[in-house]
């Protein structure tokens, strides 16, 4: 277990590095494109080769840091959000793409509310 001050300040650079490594793979992925996502096809490809590793790894990353002390359950919350969005969308990809609701919201929600503004 860690400080919640600590694990704060950690769990954000996760989060940011997460977010700018999604950004990087974003953008090797349309790289040459001309319509980047123009079809329901791509889109699914993406999800699955780009956003579910990525937010895996985003979980992994934040399993590493330890749960903050006295936030216990508000941690574990976090984490089984991101852990629900991954399993949404490996059920359904096409759904997940086509849904108007993002699979992440609740663990982004969750997040920013205790504090980790850099996850997304």
């Amino acid at each position: 277990m860690v400080a919640r001050a600590v694990y704060l300040k950690k769990a954000d650079v996760v989060c940011e590095r997460a977010y700018n490594r999604n950004r990087s793979w974003f953008q090797a992925f349309t790289m040459g494109k001309a319509k980047p996502f123009s079809t329901p096809a791509e889109s699914v490809e993406y999800v699955e080769t780009i956003v579910v590793p990525n937010r895996k790894r985003l979980v992994e990353e934040l399993r590493v840091i330890g749960i903050p002390v006295d936030d216990e359950d508000l941690a574990k919350a976090i984490l089984a959000a991101y852990e629900d969005g991954i399993r949404k969308v490996e059920e359904d990809p096409e759904g997940a793409v086509s849904s108007y609701v993002d699979p992440f919201d609740e663990a982004v929600t969750l997040a920013r509310e205790y504090g980790l503004a850099n996850c997304w």
